[in-house]
């Protein structure tokens, strides 16, 4: 989902009514700070490799996508369980 597509809220927090036991609370968050670290919305990339390499890989029907993914989580020592 794009930033953008979040519209500005029209709800009148002055005006909502609350039962005995209920609070009203704000919470502030950063979109595009979330949508960076949440969104699983795929990016296309190009890059270049040997054609002896990818005719061994499209032999051995690799998916490009899938190991690149796995080779930079491991570059990049990103921990899949914190994200």
């Amino acid at each position: 989902m794009d930033l953008n597509e979040y519209p500005e809220s029209n709800i009148d927090l002055h005006n909502i009514n609350l039962s005995k036991n209920q609070i009203l609370s704000y919470v502030s968050i950063n979109m595009k700070e979330y949508l960076d670290k949440y969104s699983n919305k795929s990016v296309k990339k190009t890059l270049s490799i040997p054609a002896w390499l990818n005719t061994k890989a499209e032999k051995a029907n690799i998916n490009f996508s899938k190991i690149l993914q796995k080779a930079l989580i491991e570059e990049l020592n990103i921990n899949q369980n914190k994200i």
